[in-house]
């Protein structure tokens, strides 16, 4: 029996400073390295959820065409700004400024390619979000159609947050909060059942029709915040995601009380100041072969 699917944007991180901040921090070359060696200079490629650009502009000197795909016309208006700007400074030329498209739209409503419009789809950090029934099923049928046969399918999805020291308690104290709140669930590991996690994910591409004799779990990098300068990166966007008023109906909806934001941010002052700190979130990387 094949679960109808929601159309509802599940989505909950939204677009304050503190989350586009974060998205601006990544690139090709640390989020989507198991998949550039096997990039072509003739592929057309389809970048979906690109957020703010960052990888985006990794893609275009190694392929022939790029479309950058979001559900947020904000992420779209980021991407454009980031090319014109890289562009414009000369860091990106204008024959690799030339080879993208940008296109508005949920995947869960359909894209408007003909079957078989791309040789490669990469999506970081999509899936985890994809927590309504059968939406991720549904994504994931929608990549592989319009992939061409022997087409690629990349994916990223954050699988475990870790805070160290362990004795903190940084994960009951905050981590589970905020995934309560951002993310929906408080499991530390994010799979756990969910259609995005990195148990599920593979199941995933198998229910798809994706060719699992060369379809496999690659080694990919963590996240690692370390340092005090890591340390204060992340209290810092953590704490502006609390005192952020755009976020705060998902904070009280997931009960989390302007007392319990007040005992975090006091555990996470204290992590700051230990010098054996750090934070780490470990993916599952996938490349898949329709």
């Amino acid at each position: 029996m094949t679960t109808q699917a929601t159309k509802t944007n599940t989505y909950r991180m939204g677009y304050s400073d503190a989350i586009i901040k974060f998205m601006d921090a990544r690139g090709a070359d640390t989020e989507a390295f198991p998949l550039l060696p096997l990039l072509q200079p003739t592929d057309k490629l389809l970048d979906l959820g690109c957020g703010p650009g960052s990888i985006t502009v990794g893609f275009l000197p190694r392929v022939a065409a790029v479309t950058a795909v979001d559900v947020s016309g904000v992420s779209i208006d980021m991407t454009r700004r980031r090319i014109n700007e890289l562009e414009k400074a000369g860091t990106l030329s204008s024959a690799d400024a030339a080879k993208i498209k940008y296109l508005q739209a949920d995947i869960l409503s359909g894209l408007p390619f003909e079957s078989g419009s791309f040789d490669v789809v990469y999506a970081s950090q999509v899936f985890v979000h994809l927590t309504g029934p059968g939406q991720a099923a549904e994504a994931m049928a929608e990549v592989r159609r319009i992939l061409k046969p022997g087409g690629i399918l990349a994916t990223r999805d954050a699988a475990e947050a870790l805070y160290y020291p362990r004795h903190l308690n940084l994960w009951d104290i905050w981590g589970s909060k905020m995934n309560r709140a951002l993310l929906g669930h408080d499991a530390q590991y994010v799979a756990d059942g969910r259609p995005g996690g990195p148990d599920m994910m593979p199941k995933l591409y198998r229910e798809a029709g994706f060719d699992m004799n060369k379809t496999k779990v690659v080694s990919g990098l963590p996240w690692v915040f370390s340092g005090r300068e890591g340390r204060e990166w992340c209290v810092n966007n953590w704490t502006a995601k609390m005192d952020d008023a755009s976020l705060l109906d998902k904070w009280t909806a997931a009960g989390v009380t302007r007392e319990h934001k007040q005992v975090a941010k006091d555990a996470l002052a204290g992590w700051l100041d230990n010098d054996d700190g750090y934070m780490m979130v470990t993916h599952c990387d996938i490349i898949g072969w329709k």
